[in-house]
């Protein structure tokens, strides 16, 4: 059970990416979601969803998948995350996001927004 004023914060592998493309198994997962049905299970119980990716690379990655017009915090005044990223030729290049897709999503989930700004 949550509180009126709770916070949820649930992942699940995206299907489309750790099974189908990169050939994953885990026989712990009891069922994995592809991103679209992970976003309208929870659209069915929250009206606030911020999606977030993660994937491993020489350190693991967190970065928001929706854009702040998407989310409706367009005016939060919060600066745009910026993540380093060693590319192969020994730069170290500044992204807003890594290369490449989600291996991992991450959803928090709130009754309203006030709730996923905490």
């Amino acid at each position: 059970m949550l509180a009126t004023d709770g916070f949820l914060l649930i992942s699940t592998p995206d299907k489309s990416i750790y099974s189908t493309q990169l050939h994953n198994e885990n026989p712990f997962h009891v069922r994995e979601l592809e991103r679209r049905e992970f976003e309208d299970l929870l659209a069915t119980q929250f009206s606030t969803v911020r999606m977030l990716g993660q994937k491993l690379a020489f350190h693991s990655v967190v970065w928001p998948l929706q854009t702040e017009a998407e989310t409706g915090t367009a005016d939060s005044g919060q600066p745009p995350v910026s993540l380093f990223h060693r590319q192969s030729d020994g730069r170290t290049m500044l992204s807003e996001i890594p290369p490449g897709e989600a291996v991992y999503l991450i959803a928090a989930c709130a009754a309203d927004t006030v709730g996923c700004r905490q």
